[in-house]
């Protein structure tokens, strides 16, 4: 069974996605916390782990992405976000990398039983948002020394 799936409504299919369609597992719980059945919302935004990462997320870029509490809400703060441009997109990029990369820890833990530091979770999120930025970033320049401190000194107009 693929790790992600879409269920036919367009929800991310994890654990309690799963039992609701008859697919029998051990448990419906975060395998992050333990807390709480998993759903989209806990894992993104509610458990722990996911908790402590938007809030250092959000002090590193300097934008409050915490207060979300759901996909489907940072989305639609990007989507009306009064800025457009260049920090517009990089904010997008950021919050596709933390949600990514808190996906890939998700399955670290569930699958493998390999814990990831928040340490490691946090340059993992941003390794990612400054490769997917350099590579497909037009017109700018990407410094990784700046970037890891600070993505907007990271970024450089061309």
């Amino acid at each position: 069974m693929a790790p992600l799936m879409r269920g036919g409504d367009d929800e991310i299919v994890i654990e309690v996605n799963l039992m609701v369609r008859g697919i029998s597992l051990p448990s419906s719980s975060c395998p992050m916390c333990t807390l709480e059945d998993e759903d989209e919302d806990h894992l993104f935004f509610r458990c722990p782990v996911a908790k402590e990462t938007w809030r250092r997320i959000s002090w590193w870029a300097n934008n409050d992405f915490v207060c979300q509490g759901s996909i489907h809400n940072i989305l639609s703060s990007l989507g009306n976000d009064n800025e457009v441009g260049r920090k517009n997109k990089i904010k997008m990029v950021i919050v596709f990398a933390t949600i990514w990369e808190i996906w890939t820890c998700r399955n670290k833990w569930a699958f493998k039983s390999t814990r990831t530091s928040m340490e490691y979770l946090l340059d993992a999120i941003k390794v990612q948002a400054f490769t997917w930025v350099t590579h497909r970033g037009r017109k700018i320049a990407t410094v990784w020394d700046k970037w890891k401190d600070n993505p907007w000194e990271g970024v450089v107009l061309l």
